[in-house]
């Protein structure tokens, strides 16, 4: 019986890729390649491929024009922004994401970085580390504190990620607004009690803000200068997004003048941080590794479901979670 061939493709450690192929079902046989091989070594191995599996796949259509098994392009992620939708349709490729297996998760870092930036977390827990206690350093000046509880937060965004987010916020007794560009419906908002407004009205009268929509050319640096300079002093910025979302210059610039409180990053424009990005060092910025989606429960799941729309189209069934190059951003 032939065996699928499938082409994990990744940028991310090979702790990884051995994870692809510990799961890989009966009836595929897993081939590994860095997303940042030659392209002569990438048409080598996806020649004869029948699937990609992917986290931050490089394809250009140097390398999509020896593809002709090629069936799927299978994401192991819930964003598409590393992949040129309309390059793969022109070669017959079908893209499908993991949908919103990692929503629970990326929720929870939301909130994990919308608490350490209200409770100076990692200020804290530094100037412990350096021998201080509260109130000998304006790293742990209670006074300079802000709880979560009852804050008026807003969401960009209303997908699977935001409207995970607003369940959780309901326990802080939160006031949550949401700008979206569909309507959402009346069900979500008395479930979620959530209302939803104009960006402008949520960037003015939030006290804190939260980022949860794709990367496409229409959102990249949906804040900028203006935008933040609209918010409140005392507002809180957080992204668990995609990095470009954000106009990284203008935020350093914005932070370093005090014009908001602070900000809560999973994702910048470029990752990793070169050494010299301020937003490393920052005192009122929390910087994390993009580990938002990231559990070993989160990925297993995504696993699971990755080889099973795999093996869906191996069967000839439509995949889940397609996307296209038409889609709305949000």
């Amino acid at each position: 019986m032939t065996k699928a061939k499938v082409v994990f493709m990744t940028s991310l450690p090979r702790k990884l890729e051995e994870f692809a192929r510990l799961t890989t079902p009966k009836g595929f046989v897993t081939t590994a390649i860095a997303s940042k091989a030659r392209e002569d070594e990438k048409i080598e191995v996806l020649s004869d491929a029948d699937f990609i599996l992917g986290l931050f796949p490089n394809l250009s259509e140097a390398v999509l024009r020896h593809t002709t098994k090629l069936k799927l392009l299978q994401l192991a992620s819930v964003g598409y922004d590393t992949v040129d939708l309309k390059l793969l349709e022109k070669y017959g490729v079908t893209v499908a994401t993991c949908g919103d297996i990692n929503s629970a998760a990326v929720a929870e870092h939301t909130i994990s970085l919308m608490l350490a930036i209200c409770r100076k977390l990692t200020q804290c827990v530094e100037r412990v580390k350096l021998g201080g206690w509260i109130f000998d350093s304006p790293a742990t000046d209670a006074f300079t504190y802000h709880n979560l509880i009852g804050k008026r937060v807003g969401l960009v965004g209303f997908g699977n990620i935001g409207r995970n987010v607003a369940q959780r916020l309901q326990g802080f007794q939160c006031a949550i607004q949401v700008y979206n560009r569909t309507v959402i419906s009346e069900e979500h908002k008395k479930k979620l009690g959530v209302e939803q407004v104009e960006f402008l009205e949520l960037l003015k009268t939030s006290d804190i803000i939260s980022l949860h929509v794709p990367l496409t050319p229409e959102t990249r640096h949906l804040i900028g200068r203006k935008e933040l300079m609209l918010m409140k002093p005392s507002a809180i910025l957080i992204n668990t997004s995609r990095g470009a979302l954000i106009d990284e210059a203008a935020l350093i610039e914005v932070l370093q003048e005090r014009q908001i409180f602070g900000a809560g990053l999973d994702v910048i424009e470029k990752e990793p941080p070169e050494p010299d990005n301020l937003l490393r060092t920052m005192s009122n910025i929390v910087l994390t590794p993009h580990i938002g989606g990231a559990s070993l429960g989160t990925l297993q799941e995504v696993f699971r479901f990755c080889w099973q729309n795999i093996k869906d189209t191996w069967d000839g069934k439509m995949p889940h979670n397609v996307v296209s190059s038409d889609l709305k951003s949000f």
